[in-house]
């Protein structure tokens, strides 16, 4: 019979004394068939609600692209726990990030004034 202390062992809670875990607005994400749902293995929970977390892909300035794990609640419930899986883009991934996301506003307003 397994104790209880090796059963916990591949459990992890997403909390904010792990390094890369980080409370605040959850970034916008997009959906990326090979990693999305709930994160099954290693077994990560939210601290708060001790449930599985949601596996993501962000989509937004220089995060674009990382993969990152957060609580599955719904908004309101959310605790705004992060916890990054991908390390942080180097500065010149990062400026090529922005330089594209602000072409890409430039060019939606751009058509919006057009349309007007």
């Amino acid at each position: 019979m397994e104790d209880e202390s090796s059963q916990d062992s591949s459990v992890q809670y997403m909390n904010l004394s792990d390094n890369e875990a980080m409370h605040y607005r959850i970034p916008a994400s997009i959906e990326d068939q090979d990693y999305s749902g709930i994160e099954t293995a290693p077994r990560v929970l939210c601290h708060q609600h001790g449930v599985a977390a949601e596996r993501r892909v962000a989509f937004e300035a220089f995060n674009t692209g990382r993969r990152f794990l957060v609580c599955p609640m719904s908004e309101d419930d959310n605790c705004g726990i992060v916890l990054w899986v991908d390390p942080e883009w180097p500065p010149t991934l990062q400026n090529a990030l922005l330089k594209l996301w602000e072409m890409y506003h430039d060019s939606k307003s751009d058509r919006r004034k057009d349309n007007l």
